[in-house]
């Protein structure tokens, strides 16, 4: 075929045409793909950009939260050592004033900022300006952190009747620039409330990592081979925690049984008993570091006798400790040695350290006293012994029955030995001689009525006596002063004793009782005491035995109140301590008779554990140790694995090495020796986390989601909030 040679021209311009168009087309479609893929890099850019500013904001937020959690602690333990005679809603409130005024110091207000005497009414508002340098720390790009343009950052205070408590982070401008040049803002006022905190409850278990016993009855430990000097004997490492069952029988909370070792290298110690120690045993009390002074909190300390033959038996105690006793220390066991460091507080007065009650009972008075002959005290380490009680002689009726009264004495660390201070003298007496055998002339003289001594005495009643039987079946009746009034007692003491004759004899006498060993008993300085009785020191002084007086009265003979208050206050602390292991205040400054068990109540769900058939026991591998629940009695021994916690709502026995924390419903017993009980903070810690995630544990704990700070944390973090919030506004 041949095609006319007129068509030629106009199909080259046909294609001419078509490549044009798509030239032109392509063009477009590039123009339109450069101008796209640009604007998705900006806005990539910037989102980016974006999230770098918020990025540093969560910065500034978290460290707000970390200063709020130093706060927070602080504050708690401020308000846990000094709160002490607060009512619940004064502490609340104390400690919101506490942990924003520290907070809002820790993020930079000034010096003063919130302190308690400026402290906000309700409704009212205090503002004070930030300094910037504070909040810039709080982030790796500190430069990116300021206050919006024109204004300053401020920190607000407020109290506000219907929301409380809250501190405001206000005026605070995050701006970033990145490196390639694009820019966002971030304006807000970040908002910090105060959680609600219980002083009481879980916080409990936080403390139970420090722990290596806790016990709702007694701890006793025997047959720990190694007294009398021996190397060997049990070895405590940690905290330990005793409760009583049946106080009206027994208020031993710890005892340590006849000829044996125990040494404790416990930070504290606490009981709802005293620590009884029986004839021939060798006890120490240490910090753990083996060198500071543990924190005791006892009824009383008892070194006790079992009316044992052996004659070469004796105890020996050394207690290095800031030691809090609600009663006495009594020595009544023979050739005891006693070494005491830190410091001694018997802190009771009477009962409730009221200076108007002038009861006569024994059961309510702190007093040191020495009743076992041949004893030695040595004190070179002990910096301060305050007794705020004074020594009674106990006082029988005709029938031998204990009498609800006893008898008052002028002093506060006394010798058995002294109890003749306080006789009524023979020349006052029909029988003519003190005792008087029951059925001789009972009576006092004419002439006691005009003598010196009335003046002391209780002019209603000024002797009493006290019934004594004898081993032969014949009654002794001991004619006693009876005094008017402590200070009474007191100045009676003084002038007794300041006859040279009456001083020689109650010298002599004390021998008896005071040891010569080594040139040291009873040599106690000058300085330490705050009684309030009289005692004797220095017994074998060459200068002869000095008379410390009474220093816990005013110059009207009236107690001190800021010492009574102080003996109250730490009444309270022990209170608390017995009901939640905190130095929480109680309400009052003794224990309830009513007051409930602390591990039933606080720790452990008893309830659950009765549901067991047989005792549990989950081994976590990692941890090399053994969570262990026991309905009934459990003995810790070989086959038992020496790593864990062990609940037993019944008696646990240990009879092997143990690390970790034993908790007992009812007694822990020690019955061999050679063995170390010691804590692990680690590994409770992490025990107690694997419990709270795990369900079928969990339920026999008491709290213990909450455990070791969780709820705190959360709580701060749900208590932290923005306001006014803008971004990329300029």
């Amino acid at each position: 075929m041949k095609f006319s040679g007129k068509k030629q021209g106009s199909a080259f311009l046909l294609v001419i045409i078509c490549i044009m168009f798509l030239a032109i087309t392509g063009v477009v479609v590039l123009s339109l793909s450069t101008d796209y893929l640009v604007s998705v890099i900006t806005a990539e850019n910037s989102t980016s950009n974006f999230y770098d500013a918020e990025q540093i904001l969560a910065e500034v937020r978290t460290g707000v939260q970390e200063r709020a959690m130093e706060s927070a602690k602080e504050t708690y333990d401020g308000i846990m050592t000094g709160y002490r005679k607060m009512p619940e809603e004064t502490r609340v409130d104390r400690y919101s004033k506490g942990f924003l005024t520290l907070l809002a110091k820790s993020l930079g207000a000034p010096s003063g900022a919130g302190s308690e005497s400026d402290f906000l009414e309700t409704d009212t508002e205090k503002t004070y300006v930030c300094d910037n340098a504070a909040i810039k720390k709080l982030t790796k790009v500190p430069d990116a952190v300021g206050s919006v343009p024109g204004t300053d950052l401020l920190i607000l205070l407020r109290n506000d009747a219907a929301d409380g408590y809250s501190l405001t982070l206000k005026n605070l401008d995050i701006d970033y620039k990145s490196d390639i040049g694009y820019r966002s803002t971030i304006r807000t006022d970040m908002v910090i409330r105060v959680p609600d905190f219980h002083f009481d409850g879980d916080s409990t278990l936080n403390e139970l990592k420090k722990y290596i016993v806790i016990s709702d009855d007694t701890m006793t430990v025997s047959n720990a081979l190694g007294a009398m000097g021996g190397t060997t004997g049990a070895s405590f490492r940690g905290n330990i925690y005793t409760g009583i069952k049946d106080a009206s029988a027994n208020d031993t909370g710890i005892q340590v049984d006849s000829q044996t070792r125990a040494v404790f290298h416990s930070d504290i110690i606490v009981s709802r008993g005293g620590l009884d120690i029986l004839t021939g045993s060798n006890v120490q009390v240490r910090a753990n570091d083996g060198s500071s002074p543990s924190d005791l909190w006892l009824k009383n300390i008892k070194l006790s006798p079992m009316g044992l033959d052996e004659t070469d038996l004796f105890s020996d105690v050394n207690i290095n400790a800031n030691a809090n006793i609600e009663d006495s220390f009594v020595i009544n066991d023979d050739k005891s040695k006693v070494t005491l460091g830190g410091s001694y507080y018997g802190y009771s007065y009477n009962k409730e350290n009221d200076p108007a009650d002038m009861s006569k009972d024994s059961t309510y008075s702190s007093a040191f006293l020495i009743n076992g002959l041949n004893t030695t005290v040595n004190t070179p380490n002990l910096n301060k012994l305050i007794l705020a009680g004074r020594a009674f002689v106990s006082k029988m009726d005709d029938s031998g029955a204990k009498t609800p009264s006893n008898i008052i004495t002028g002093e506060s660390l006394s010798v058995k030995s002294n109890q003749i201070a306080y006789l009524v003298p023979e020349e006052y007496l029909e029988a003519g001689h003190n005792p008087v055998i029951s059925g001789e002339d009972e009576g006092v003289k004419a002439s006691f009525n005009s003598s010196w001594l009335r003046s002391y005495l209780d002019s209603s009643e000024p002797v009493t006596k006290n019934y004594i039987s004898s081993a032969s079946g014949f009654t002794l009746i001991y004619y006693f002063l009876n005094f008017k009034d402590n200070q009474s007692a007191n100045d009676y003491f003084e002038q007794y004793y300041s006859s040279g004759e009456n001083k020689e004899a109650l010298s002599d006498n004390a021998r008896a009782y005071i040891s010569t060993d080594d040139d040291s008993g009873m040599k106690l300085d000058a300085s330490l005491f705050l009684i309030a009785g009289n005692i004797i020191h220095h017994f074998y002084d060459s200068a002869g035995a000095e008379l410390k007086k009474a220093n816990y009265y005013d110059n009207t003979g009236a107690p001190l109140e800021e010492l009574l208050d102080d003996g109250i206050a730490k009444g309270k602390e022990y209170v608390g301590r017995q009901m939640t292991l905190l130095p929480a205040a109680g309400a009052t400054m003794r224990l309830s008779d009513t007051a409930p068990p602390l591990a039933a109540s606080k720790i452990i769900d008893f309830n659950e554990v009765d549901h067991l058939s047989s005792v549990l026991v989950k081994n976590y591998s990692e941890l090399s140790a053994n969570v262990i629940i026991a309905p009934g009695d459990y003995t810790v021994d070989t086959s038992s694995g020496n790593r864990g916690l062990i609940v037993a709502k019944g008696n646990v026995t240990v009879q092997n090495d143990f690390t970790g924390l034993i908790i007992s419903g009812e007694k822990v017993e020690i019955l061999v020796g050679g063995i170390t009980l010691e804590y692990n903070q680690v590994l409770i810690s992490s025990l107690l986390k694997e419990i709270a995630g795990d369900n079928d544990l969990a339920k026999y704990f008491r709290g213990i989601a909450s455990f070791d700070g969780a709820s705190v944390e959360d709580a701060l973090s749900q208590n932290i909030s923005y306001q006014n919030w803008s971004r990329n506004e300029d």
